[in-house]
């Protein structure tokens, strides 16, 4: 069985797995972004990037149905509520890189 891939990168040039969008950001998010590649899976809609930013998910892809841009905009939303490092309930934190971690993560930082 082949594993899923969609189109990813600025100008579809590239095709990208669940794995290799999961590695652009810490693993505590790899439930959300499981959900936004599934999304675009099932739409063929091309993920131009996925990232961090100001301590929150960011996940930018071509045209596509409302649909799509709703699953992207919750999962978006929810990062902020969940560590990125291990997936734990956490919160937006600041002091130098904004960051969403958990008490243990931020403690460690």
């Amino acid at each position: 069985m082949s594993e899923k891939t969609v189109k990813y990168g600025y100008y579809e040039k590239h095709t990208g797995t669940l794995d290799d969008l999961q590695q652009c950001v810490g693993p505590g998010w790899k439930d959300l972004i499981e959900t936004c590649f599934n999304a675009c899976f099932e739409h063929d809609v091309c993920v131009s990037q996925v990232k961090e930013k100001y301590g929150g998910l960011r996940f930018y892809v071509g045209g596509a149905p409302r649909e799509v841009f709703d699953i992207i905009d919750e999962c978006e939303r929810l990062s902020y509520t969940i560590c990125e490092v291990c997936g734990k309930p956490g919160r937006l934190r600041e002091g130098g890189w904004l960051r969403t971690l958990c008490d243990e993560h931020a403690a460690t930082r």
